[in-house]
């Protein structure tokens, strides 16, 4: 694992090397060629929490650490790792609105590829099994209320909306949690 302690190319006004990305713990992931030893529970949780859905475009911050923390509490148990991580990805990749996500589906599969790779890194890393057509069903079940609730405001939602601190504390206790089990 590569700690990142300097600015990469000054000259050329790149940070990192293109296609590479710096974590909250100092940690150089390369996107294109991830290995394991890039992956930490702690940067997964970070990058989830600070990451907003839909854009940013809520009626408040819902991150994408909160709709798994849902996902979770909605999963069956013995599944519950499943669902929590079932965006854990997007801790690197970001969360990609679902339009442009099909979009780029079509035009640079590659890139929905290297996404799904990260992904079953992730789950191989903390030996979770990976996700299935359940998941992916609840998935669309929890986008379609937040649509409803959290975008339009059809329903108010009876949800309580995390800042970046807490929904990565409920995120890394569920991991906790899910771990005892």
């Amino acid at each position: 694992m590569k700690k990142i302690t300097s600015i990469h190319d000054l000259t050329n006004k790149k940070i990192v090397q293109d296609g590479c990305m710096i974590t909250v713990s100092g940690i150089l992931v390369d996107l294109f060629n991830p290995t394991s030893d890039m992956i930490l529970i702690e940067d997964i949780a970070h990058g989830l929490a600070n990451t907003c859905r839909w854009n940013g475009h809520t009626q408040m911050f819902w991150s994408v650490a909160q709709h798994c923390c849902w996902m979770y509490d909605l999963a069956p148990p013995g599944e519950r790792f499943k669902y929590l991580f079932h965006d854990a990805e997007e801790a690197y990749w970001g969360d990609m609105i679902r339009p442009l996500k099909n979009m780029i589906k079509q035009k640079y599969p590659e890139i929905i590829d290297l996404m799904g790779l990260m992904r079953n890194m992730i789950y191989d890393k903390f030996e979770i099994e990976h996700i299935d057509q359940r998941v992916r069903d609840k998935d669309f079940d929890l986008l379609k209320w937040e649509f409803e609730s959290i975008i339009t405001n059809q329903i108010y939602p009876i949800a309580d909306f995390m800042l970046p601190g807490r929904a990565k504390h409920e995120w890394l206790k569920r991991y906790e949690n899910g771990k005892s089990t």
